[in-house]
């Protein structure tokens, strides 16, 4: 099995319960600005990430949220021309989660228009 490069956004819960920490590369980011520090840091050290897993609600809401992190993984891939990885929402937050699945979704749909 190959090793994944994962992401997993979230403030509150651990990644384990979700990602087999044992077999694959996990970082967590517990806000926005976590979340693109690391991201530039493993695109610039291993190339685009394997998996994202999306929190909606990440602390203080002047801080930015999930949907601000999949804003920015859409301009990030298309600024170095890459696919979007593969991702997962694991919110509690029900309309948080439409809001940045159906923001991923129209990304996806876009690029077959």
């Amino acid at each position: 099995m190959k090793r994944r490069t994962i992401i997993f956004i979230d403030d509150f819960r651990k990644p384990n319960k979700y990602v087999n920490c044992n077999i694959n590369k996990v970082l967590q980011a517990f806000s926005y600005e976590d979340f693109v520090r690391i991201l530039n840091y493993l695109y610039n050290k291993y190339g685009m990430v394997d998996e994202i897993w999306f929190d909606h609600d990440l602390g203080s809401a002047d801080e930015g949220n999930g949907l601000d992190c999949a804003k920015y993984l859409v301009n990030f891939c298309i600024e170095h021309n890459e696919q979007l990885p593969e991702y997962h929402i694991q919110s509690a937050n029900s309309v948080g989660k439409m809001n940045i699945d159906s923001y991923l979704k129209s990304y996806l749909k876009s690029l077959t228009l």
